[in-house]
């Protein structure tokens, strides 16, 4: 049994693609289409790697905070758009196949 503190796989994706998903979401430079097409994709990974819908449930609302995440660390201007749009065409690949 897991312990609280402890994240399942599906969670640990949702997390690690939120932050990049959410940061891509706040540069201009990122087309809608491109975003939603990755959100589409990485929901689908998410879900098929939880164990049950209390898992998928779970996931689903750590993406949700990652991704806002993301967007808050692209508009306070932490990061550079560039690193972002490198990391977001690398998980597009890695998603998109």
């Amino acid at each position: 049994m897991m312990s609280s503190n402890e994240r399942t796989k599906a969670e640990s994706i949702a997390e690690a693609v939120g932050v990049v998903i959410g940061a891509a979401g706040a540069c201009d430079s990122i087309s809608r289409e491109r975003l939603q097409s990755t959100v589409d994709k990485a929901r689908d990974v998410v879900i098929a790697a939880a164990s049950d819908d209390a898992d998928a449930a779970t996931a689903v609302n750590r993406f949700s905070a990652a991704f806002g995440i993301g967007q808050t660390v692209v508009e306070r201007g932490k990061i550079d758009p560039q690193l972002v749009e490198t990391a977001f065409t690398q998980l597009e690949r890695e998603l998109l196949g």
